[in-house]
């Protein structure tokens, strides 16, 4: 049968269109309800809180370090810090210290020494301070934990981060040397409170802390999973209406929360019993869209990030149950938490930036949880934004460019949560950073670019976050800005890039066992040595010695060294099932669980390796050599090349087995192999699809929705437009309204855009069937629907006309075609005057593509800001990729509206940022004349759609 309807479509297909839940209709609380819960039991809540008990007590450890400041190590092109020239003898305390060390290339006089404490007990520490003393050899002592070009540090003490039970931590320093010396000679005392506890981060999936069970939400399907870890098979299934979408679980064992998506709801289980005993919702003040939750280790709270509902919700802990606290506005799209090792600090991501393109950028919330209040916010800002640019100038190439020329869109996004080290003071974001660079699509060596990776603009990225202490929370300058010597010393100091771990495809190097890396943003020794695409999750080994990241898109497990941030492999661990969303590892350390949104079952790993015998501190050697390839960085003109002759060429991690979930699919299988194709790009899977890991319709579409962000592609400055319940009802598609329908792009875009050697006809149809009836929209935000009704009436006086039809577009599709086709007689298109010569999204200046070669720049100068489409374009002419329709430089279909209030920039460009810039726009564009309350009031009518 041919669907031809979308909501009849989606109702067959049992794919839910997100509604809100009003929790005051539902019927009684038994657990199995197909309904959502009714709010019931928060007197539970109410007896004294219980907390968990834990080893306190003071801590110590000193330590003798000696450096050779002679050493052979300490004048090599190496770039890693190197052991050979340090010793370091304990004299008092259990752990094991070791110490490497480099100098900077640009200023020898300075030594960069890295610092490592094991620990082998099953107490850790928190509040940890490293004192220097004694010190020998040196002039001046800096804290570089967040800037390696710091001044001389005020004190000889340093904040150290928490160390878990069998875990490590490291300790930077730098000192300036005196020529004449031979040896930098110093003692270190380390003192700080012992305990178990650590840092916890929410997941879809959680494992109780005694073991026995493993609690797996199940989305689509309204359930939850109940793993006996043992036996490894499922022994239950509980109904829970509303999207269960995350789980914790508190330290006793006793209780598991689960967020409810849709039903905005927080349901507490017990886990002895399986039975609901409560139910909190929207009437006691939780806020739309609870996704992630976590329980902090001392059982004192748990904590609900809402994504629509902008705001974390604060659950206390009692004797029998829970007590809703407080409700904290953090801003827009708030994703996943950790809570540090202290039981009551929180720390969530924003899932998309904010700010206008030229000065945007990505941050987190930290909230404390006992006070129910915002404590700070730290930003993740655009290295090519405005400061950035400044300091480009200072390079000799563009001395002579004003810095706006300089601009770029390099913002991150898609941070999907904050991870935590287990002794905290550490964290890693998940996210992505725009490349600036063009999306190409056709033959790219037609204008001199052989060996550009179709598909790769969305290189995961790792985000580090120095956590060390929650007023000077933030994430640290990149240490590339010491290791190289081909860009002014003024530049170094000034230039603000953020440290981070990135994963692209290496390329041609000094020899086979030394590949090079060229293009990386901040180039060190965190760069991964394959490709992956979007990471959502992390995981820690036990004592966080190695950290374990998903790649959603690639079916990748990333394994690094918790400490260092250095990859232990040279490629990833491919998982079988498709798209992971979490990973939840045993409290014994040997087992971890992976948990798919694409497959019916659980991976089971085993963890032995890095577990029975607990992992050293490991960095793989990096180097920077002069070009074999294409792809110097900003931030250098060299590329960095890797020695992996003693790297494993996968983690020590296996996949062992699977755990079965459900034994029939709910979904059409049409329908669920086009959002495999969809949200897939590991290209030893689908070579069909995409030919690099990063390559995928989610990676700039993450869910259907939008990544926040603008492009450079092939039709102009583009920002990312959401596909909120599908494409079907929308006819023409992109804003020039170049592309008639979804097969457009599940034939063509994926060859010529992802790479991939092209899908089969069935192939087609299914990732068409899924792009234009699959994706769900969001749940709304909460309006005062009054006001929304006087918007509507505005609205209809004034929008109606353009954003018309089922979608409030002017798309014009053909309901009849089984993928709304947009209509031959269409589609409508509107010249508001919004054309522009550049909107500062791509690299496309004059500065920038003058160092390309002739070809290339005249390309590249081509697809700055808006032009002429059709079958004069020269960028189709030079790369030979499918021809557009023809289009006139300001004409632009009036977009979908559906879940707009989603959008972090609107238009075309992007130029806006929020609604109310939209409508002030319209507002004087077509003469509105409105008031204050009417402005407002057509924002809560937008709200609605």
């Amino acid at each position: 049968m041919r669907c031809l309807n979308h909501l009849l479509c989606i109702t067959l297909l049992a794919l839910p269109l997100v509604q809100a839940c009003d929790d005051s209709s539902t019927t009684e609380p038994p657990a199995g309800q197909s309904v959502c819960l009714k709010s019931f039991g928060q007197e539970l809540g109410s007896s004294p809180m219980a907390v968990r008990s834990d080893d306190r007590g003071p801590i110590s450890a000193k330590y003798r370090v000696n450096v050779d400041l002679t050493h052979a190590a300490l004048s090599g092109e190496q770039r890693e810090p190197q052991y050979a020239p340090v010793t370091v003898e304990t004299l008092e305390g259990d752990w094991v210290g070791t110490a490497a060390a480099k100098r900077y290339a640009l200023s020898p006089e300075k030594l960069w020494l890295e610092l490592y404490f094991e620990n082998d007990a099953e107490v850790g520490a928190q509040e940890l301070v490293m004192t220097v003393s004694q010190l020998q050899g040196s002039l001046s002592v800096h804290d570089i934990a967040q800037d390696p070009m710091a001044g001389e540090a005020a004190s000889t003490s340093f904040t150290l981060p928490g160390i878990a039970p069998f875990g490590a931590t490291r300790g930077l320093v730098g000192f300036t040397v005196s020529e004449e010396s031979e040896e930098l000679s110093f003692e270190v005392e380390i003192s700080g409170e012992k305990t178990k506890r650590i840092a916890v981060a929410s997941a879809p999936l959680a494992i109780t802390p005694n073991g026995q069970e493993l609690w797996v939400t199940s989305p689509d399907t309204d359930q939850l999973f109940v793993v006996d870890t043992e036996e490894q098979t499922k022994k239950a299934t509980l109904d829970l209406k509303g999207r269960p979408v995350g789980v914790a679980i508190d330290p006793d064992s006793r209780f598991a929360l689960v967020a409810c998506e849709t039903c905005n709801q927080v349901v507490v289980f017990d886990i002895a019993s399986r039975k609901a005993i409560q139910a909190f919702g929207e009437s006691d003040g939780l806020k739309r869209s609870p996704e992630h939750i976590v329980h902090s280790d001392d059982g004192r709270f748990a904590v609900v990030s809402s994504r629509v509902g902008d705001a974390l919700t604060i659950f206390r802990r009692g004797e029998d149950g829970y007590q809703l606290t407080a409700t904290v506005p953090v801003g827009r799209r708030p994703m996943g938490l950790s809570i540090a090792p202290d039981g009551e600090t929180i720390y969530v991501s924003h899932f998309l930036p904010r700010g206008k393109i030229q000065d945007n950028g990505s941050w987190l919330t930290i909230v404390n949880a006992e006070r129910g209040e915002v404590v700070r916010e730290v930003d993740l800002k655009d290295d090519a934004n405005l400061t950035g640019a400044q300091c480009l100038q200072k390079v000799g190439v563009f001395n002579d460019v004003e810095p706006e020329q300089l601009i770029f869109e390099a913002s991150p996004t898609q941070l999907a949560g904050v991870f935590l080290s287990p002794g905290g003071g550490r964290g890693l974001v998940p996210g992505l950073r725009l490349s600036g660079f063009p999306i190409f699509e056709g033959d790219t060596t037609r204008i001199d670019l052989p060996l550009l990776t179709k598909g790769a603009n969305s290189p995961a990225m790792l985000f580090t976050l120095d956590a060390r202490t929650i007023q000077e929370a933030q994430f640290p300058r990149a240490p590339v800005v010491i290791d190289v010597t081909d860009r002014d010393q003024e530049f170094l100091n000034c230039f603000p890039l953020s440290e981070a771990a990135e994963a692209i495809t290496p390329k041609e190097g000094p020899s086979e066992i030394e590949p090079g890396y060229p293009g990386v943003t901040a180039p060190s020794g965190s760069t991964q040595l394959a490709a992956t695409g979007t990471v959502r999750h992390i995981a820690w080994s036990r004592g966080g010695r190695r950290s374990l990241a998903l790649s959603y898109i690639a079916d990748h497990l990333v394994v690094m060294d918790g400490v260092t941030g250095s990859p232990t492999s040279r490629n990833h661990l491919v998982l079988s099932g498709h798209n992971p969303t979490g990973l939840a590892v045993s409290p014994s350390g040997d087992r971890a669980y992976v948990m798919y949104e694409n497959s019916l079952e659980l991976s089971v790993l085993d963890l032995s390796e890095i577990n029975d015998e607990l992992p050293s501190v490991m960095m793989v050697p990096y180097r920077f050599i002069e070009p074999v390839a294409q792809g110097a960085t900003l931030v250098t003109f060299k590329n960095l090349a890797r020695n992996i002759t003693n790297v494993p060429e996968l983690p020590r991690v296996k996949e062992v087995g699977q755990i079965t979930l459900l034994e029939e699919d709910y979904l059409d299988p049409v329908m669920r192999r086009g959002k495999i194709l969809f949200t897939s790009s590991n290209p030893q899977k689908f070579p069909e699809l995409s030919t690099s890991p990063q390559a995928a319709c989610a990676a700039c579409h993450p869910n259907g929705g939008t990544d926040g962000s603008v492009w450079s592609t092939m039709e102009g400055e583009r920002r990312t437009s959401g596909l909120w319940g599908g494409t079907g009802r929308r006819g023409w598609l992109h804003f020039s309204a170049t592309h008639p329908d979804a097969t457009d792009f599940a034939t063509t875009i994926v060859t010529e855009r992802l790479g991939g050697t092209g899908l089969s006809e069935s192939d087609v149809h299914a990732l068409s069937y899924f792009i234009s009836w699959g994706i769900p929209t969001r749940q709304l935000p909460k309006v005062d629907p009054e006001s929304a009704a006087r918007g509507e009436v505005i609205f209809n006086q004034y929008c109606l006309s353009c954003h018309s039809g089922p979608d409030y577009g002017s798309g014009l599709p053909d309901l009849d075609h089984p993928y709304g086709k947009g209509s031959e007689d269409g589609p409508v298109l509107y010249d508001l005057g919004t054309a522009v010569d550049w909107a500062q999204v791509g690299p496309l200046s004059t500065a920038f593509t003058r160092l390309f070669p002739p070809i290339t720049r005249e390309v590249m100068n081509a697809l700055r800001g808006d032009r002429d489409l059709g079958p004069d374009d020269l960028v189709q002419e030079r790369l030979n990729f499918s021809p557009r329709p023809q289009r006139d430089r300001g004409s632009f279909k009036a977009p979908s509206l559906i879940n707009l209030y989603e959008n972090s920039t609107f238009m075309h460009d992007g130029r806006f940022h929020n609604l109310g810039q939209v409508v002030d726009f319209f507002d004087t564009y077509l003469s509105m004349g409105l008031s204050t309350t009417d402005r407002e009031d057509l924002i809560n009518f937008l709200k609605t759609l």
